[in-house]
């Protein structure tokens, strides 16, 4: 063969071998970015849930607590049975639609638990000849339940309990 041809050969074979090892490293390049993008924005996504997730929570454990605090002063005598009921307002609405978008199933399984306790509250509380040990047995049922929606969206959130001070409640 023609040393000029054989030349020639060895070239195109060289630039070929070339050409498709840069398209290769291309196309390696390619996807490892795009995976390193989708990876980056599914964290910013999971991110942004949680964030709202915690203020469907937050909002949540705000209703309990102060549902708490006003319990705790009826049984302290410090306020009429009537303090215990509950006042609703577009708040309500909002945090109970964040609430049941974006909150775990137990958490909501909890907040509901918790709520219909105070509804038997509210309804044991209309007949005024119960306003006796039942009624104390259902505020302490209500309270109960608000313990459980607590510590229910602690856990959820992975937050250690911890303990505030001697009234309020148990979030162990």
């Amino acid at each position: 063969m023609d040393p000029q041809v054989q030349g020639a050969w060895i070239a195109a074979a060289t630039g070929v071998v070339g050409i498709v090892g840069t398209a290769i490293v291309a196309i390696a390049g390619f996807r490892n970015t795009r995976r390193a993008t989708d990876k980056t924005l599914g964290a910013r996504r999971d991110d942004r849930l949680w964030a709202r997730k915690a203020d469907a929570y937050q909002d949540a454990m705000t209703a309990a607590l102060q549902r708490h605090d006003r319990r705790q002063q009826v049984l302290d005598a410090k306020a009429p049975p009537e303090a215990g009921e509950l006042q609703v307002s577009q708040e309500w609405f909002d945090m109970q639609g964040r609430l049941r978008t974006f909150g775990a199933s137990k958490v909501v399984t909890a907040f509901e638990d918790s709520m219909k306790a105070t509804e038997r509250l509210n309804i044991r509380h209309e007949n005024p000849d119960a306003v006796t040990k039942e009624f104390k047995d259902e505020l302490h049922n209500a309270m109960a339940a608000d313990v459980v929606l607590v510590r229910a969206i602690r856990r959820d959130l992975g937050i250690e309990p911890v303990g505030t001070k001697p009234n309020a409640i148990d979030l162990s």
